[in-house]
């Protein structure tokens, strides 16, 4: 499946969705490509954080298959599907006394082995999300000190920090940066229930 001439990076093929016995989607085909920004839009109660869960591996499709590089999500070990796809899932929660700087770092985890531990490009990384989510001057912050958007922007920063081809953001938000430039983009949120 080529979408504009480039091959998918991440594909649900032939997908259906279900919680128990209630089927969200049957035969649900994406294809999303490296380097794009792609953004699922629907109503309420349409099966957008499901599929977002999917493509995500935190639920298995009762049918078809999700690919990430062409590789079956499911089979990839959890430290590797971490070094090529960041997720930042709705309600995520902080260990308690977290600062800013401790969380953001946290991103580079799926970097770190017994081999190869925090490293200058480790740093950079981190310096890097803060900077492009305007949080650097809060790095030695306590989350819980910060107001609600701020804290919004310390999650990207960690899922930035990452440094993945695909970042999957279960957010209602109002301003993300843009992943390749760094610039605010402003989103509409989606109207609450």
């Amino acid at each position: 499946m080529a979408v504009d001439g480039a091959e998918p990076f991440l594909v649900a093929d032939a997908v259906t969705l279900a919680y128990d016995s209630r089927t969200v989607s049957v035969g649900l085909d994406v294809g999303i490509t490296e380097g794009e920004f792609t953004v699922i839009l629907g109503p309420n109660a349409c099966g957008k954080s499901t599929l977002l869960r999917a493509l995500s591996r935190l639920i298995r499709p009762s049918s078809g298959r999700i690919l990430l590089d062409g590789s079956e999500i499911h089979q990839l070990p959890s430290k590797e599907l971490a070094r090529r796809m960041g997720l930042l899932p709705q309600g995520a929660q902080a260990p308690e006394g977290i600062t800013v700087g401790g969380l953001v770092a946290r991103g580079r985890f799926p970097h770190q082995s017994l081999l190869r531990q925090w490293s200058e490009e480790d740093q950079s990384a981190v310096i890097s999300a803060l900077a492009r989510t305007g949080m650097t001057d809060l790095v030695d912050r306590r989350l819980d000190e910060l107001s609600g958007g701020q804290r919004q922007r310390v999650w990207i920063a960690m899922a930035l920090a990452q440094e993945t081809p695909i970042l999957v953001f279960g957010l209602r938000c109002r301003v993300l940066p843009d992943p390749l430039t760094g610039s605010p983009m402003v989103l509409p949120a989606p109207p609450r229930d």
